[in-house]
C-alpha cells in the first residue's frame, strides 16, 4: 500500500535512507550527513508530499518517495523534450527502497502510483533526476518509459560536483 507518510514514519524513513547509503550496491551520491536526512523527510512531511510504501501483511514501511511540483535549480538548466507549465509537471524526488526489500517490484509500484497521482492532479509530464553514475536507477527508469533529456552539472541537495541525468515522461 502506498500512502502519505505520518510523523511516526520518520524514524523508519530515516533508517531506509541510511540503509540505501550504506548498501553494497549503492550508486547514489547521497550522504548521511547532507542528503537525504531526517530533516529532508520532516520538511516533506510538513509540505504533505512525503509518501511511503507499506507492506500490507507486516505493516512495515519498505520504501519512501517525495512527490510534488517542485523543480529544483537544475531543472531550469535542462532543455526538456516535453514543454509544460510548472503546474503541469509532477516531480519524483528521493525514491528510496530499503535494500532488504529490493527486487520485489516496489519501485515499479511507486512509479505507477506517481503517474496516477500526477494524472489525478492535472499533470501531463513526469520529471525526475538521478546521478549520472547511478546506472541501476537509469536503467530502471528507462524500462519504465522515461527518457533522458539532459545532463546538468552543479550542486544538488547540498552535494557538490554532481552530474545529474534529467529524466521525463509524457503521460497525456
Amino acid at each position: 500500500m502506498i500512502r502519505k507518510a505520518a510523523a511516526n514514519d520518520i524514524p523508519r524513513i530515516t533508517e531506509i535512507y541510511k540503509n540505501v547509503i550504506h548498501s553494497d550496491n549503492n550508486m547514489t551520491r547521497w550522504s548521511e550527513d547532507v542528503y537525504p536526512t531526517e530533516d529532508t523527510a520532516r520538511k516533506a512531511l510538513a509540505r504533505g508530499d512525503l509518501f511511503v510504501y507499506e507492506d500490507d501483511a507486516a505493516g512495515r514501511v519498505l520504501a519512501t518517495a517525495i512527490i510534488n511540483r517542485i523543480q529544483g535549480d537544475a531543472y531550469s538548466k535542462c532543455s526538456w523534450r516535453f514543454p509544460a507549465a510548472d503546474n503541469e509537471v509532477m516531480v519524483l524526488h528521493t525514491l528510496a527502497v530499503d535494500p532488504e526489500a529490493s527486487h520485489k517490484g516496489i519501485g515499479k509500484q511507486i512509479l505507477k502510483f506517481y503517474e496516477e497521482y500526477a494524472l489525478d492532479n492535472g499533470c501531463k509530464v513526469l520529471r525526475m533526476d538521478t546521478g549520472k553514475q547511478n546506472t541501476i536507477a537509469r536503467g530502471f527508469y528507462e524500462k519504465s518509459g522515461f527518457i533522458e533529456s539532459g545532463l546538468v552539472y552543479g550542486t544538488a541537495n547540498g552535494i557538490n560536483d554532481t552530474w545529474l541525468i534529467m529524466l521525463e515522461k509524457k503521460i497525456v
